[in-house]
């Protein structure tokens, strides 16, 4: 956040439209737009002439997303699977705060925690050689919902948590809309020997990536036109927000090492995202420094992004989990712009 307002600032300061890439993402939050750094991006985006294009996050094939329904009176269960040596693991559930759960937590053993409900607060329960941290919070002041989260660390520090399938069951006591979606840590974190038995590819996208007026960038394979497996899938939590907004190439893309080695080929929406923001910047070159039209940036821009999108992959409809609205292309948005400079 500081970060991003310093480069504004900044770019007030000199006069000069700005583009801002932030290729990076977190399991944190609700996944619905309104987490605290979203809001605050959505603000930002709002000052000055810029842009801010955020990468939808890899973890569309990572298994670390899980969600379902319970229903009055029922139960509802998932399982995740914890690998070898894990040292930690944290894991949240979002829900709506009208309904009324109990949670329950199960090791791979089959000893389990009593029922947890929101009047008991903080507490902590011994499994076996793990300690289970659960604690609920909400209604949140940014949306209204609820958070039910639950952190695994071993009881003696040298050792890992209790490997193997644990399961997390919900119990429905005042039902009125039974959602709920689950998030455990992102592959970054994790690896991909921890993982949810049963997962949900959509609502991947990584905080902060569901913020409304970023430009939300997913992958794919520019060779094979095809989605990239790893890219993180819309909607946001409750389809409250229509993500990614459109795709780039971000397969095997050759560029600049960090390292100053030359150059290395690398995967991921942070590869894609890039693209967009250069995009943007050549837009903003072109209209407001070049005084072709000086109002590009912000929602003006985006909108041209999305409409010049090419939509050419059979059988999606658009706005699409996958795709959002198209694949980047730069020629036929300007194009639109040259039009509409001759009317």
């Amino acid at each position: 956040m500081l970060a991003v307002r310093y480069v504004i600032e900044k770019a007030t300061e000199l006069g000069k439209p700005v583009a801002i890439n932030i290729s990076i993402g977190m399991n944190a939050g609700p996944h619905d737009g309104n987490a605290l750094l979203e809001q605050y991006l959505d603000d930002a985006a709002t000052h000055w002439k810029n842009n801010i294009v955020v990468g939808s996050g890899n973890e569309g094939n990572t298994e670390n997303h899980t969600a379902g329904v319970v229903t009055q009176g029922g139960e509802a269960r998932f399982q995740f699977q914890i690998g070898e040596n894990v040292t930690q693991y944290n894991l949240s559930v979002w829900k709506s705060f009208i309904d009324e759960f109990q949670f329950q937590v199960i090791d791979p053993s089959g000893r389990q925690t009593p029922r947890l409900i929101y009047a008991t607060g903080p507490v902590q329960y011994g499994l076996g050689g793990t300690k289970v941290y659960t604690t609920f919070a909400g209604p949140s002041p940014l949306n209204g919902d609820e958070e039910f989260a639950i952190y695994l660390t071993a009881s003696d520090p040298t050792k890992p948590i209790t490997s193997g399938s644990w399961t997390v069951v919900i119990y429905g006591i005042n039902v009125i809309d039974g959602n709920y979606n689950a998030w455990g840590p992102t592959v970054e974190v994790t690896g991909r020997n921890s993982y949810f038995l049963r997962p949900v590819a959509d609502t991947t996208l990584t905080t902060p990536s569901t913020a409304r007026l970023v430009i939300t960038v997913g992958a794919y394979n520019h060779v094979t036109n095809q989605i990239a497996p790893f890219s993180g899938r819309g909607f946001g939590r409750n389809d409250s927000v229509i993500k990614p907004d459109l795709v780039a190439p971000g397969v095997e893309i050759t560029g600049p090492s960090n390292t100053n080695t030359g150059y290395k080929v690398l995967s991921g929406t942070s590869m894609a995202t890039p693209h967009v923001t250069g995009g943007v910047a050549l837009f903003m070159q072109w209209g407001i420094v070049e005084r072709n039209n000086v109002y590009l940036y912000g929602e003006n821009l985006k909108t041209y992004l999305l409409r010049g999108t090419k939509k050419d992959v059979p059988g999606v409809t658009y706005p699409s989990r996958e795709w959002g609205y198209g694949k980047l292309c730069i020629e036929n948005s300007l194009d639109i712009l040259r039009r509409q400079l001759i009317f």
